[in-house]
C-alpha cells in the first residue's frame, strides 16, 4: 500500500508554508500496489484522525469534516493498481471525502505558529498505517 500526504496551497501547489489566513488543502492518495484485493468497510480508509491539525505544544485544533457515524456495513473492494483520492480544505468547507460533511463555519483559526498534521488509513487485516506532516503558518 503506497499512501501520499501533502499540503497543497489554493494554487494547487504542494507546500508547507501558509500565510496567515490561506486556505490549506489536506491531499491524500491510497493505491494499492499490490497484487491482492484490499477490502475496506466505510469509513474505512481514512480514520477520524485523518487530517487532524494539532499546535506544536499538543492542542487539538480538530478535523475540517464532520465523521458521520451512520456508515452502512458495505464491503469494499481497492483493486489492485487503483488509487483512492480524497482532499479536503480548512477554511472554505470544500470536501472530496466519501460520506462526510464539511465544516462551513467552526473550523478553527490557525494563527501564526507550528503546526502538525496527522492521517491515518486502515484496511480489513493489514496494521493501520498512520503518519505526521508539520507546517507551518507565517505573518504575512
Amino acid at each position: 500500500i503506497l499512501v501520499k500526504f501533502c499540503l497543497l496551497n489554493e494554487r494547487g501547489d504542494t507546500t508547507r508554508t501558509f500565510t496567515e489566513g490561506e486556505n490549506i488543502i489536506f491531499n491524500l492518495t491510497v493505491q494499492n500496489n499490490s497484487d491482492a484485493n484490499l477490502l475496506y468497510s466505510p469509513p474505512q480508509p481514512f480514520t477520524k484522525n485523518t487530517f487532524r491539525v494539532y499546535t506544536y505544544d499538543g492542542a487539538d485544533m480538530g478535523i475540517p469534516w464532520i465523521y458521520l457515524d451512520d456508515w452502512e456495513d458495505i464491503l469494499t473492494t481497492l483493486r489492485p493498481g487503483s488509487e483512492l483520492h480524497y482532499q479536503c480544505h480548512w477554511y472554505d468547507g470544500v470536501s472530496h471525502l466519501p460520506r462526510s460533511i464539511t465544516k462551513d463555519t467552526g473550523t478553527e483559526h490557525l494563527g501564526e505558529g507550528v503546526y502538525t498534521a496527522t492521517v491515518a488509513v486502515s484496511f480489513d487485516g493489514v496494521p493501520e498505517i498512520a503518519g505526521t506532516l508539520d507546517f507551518e503558518i507565517a505573518d504575512e
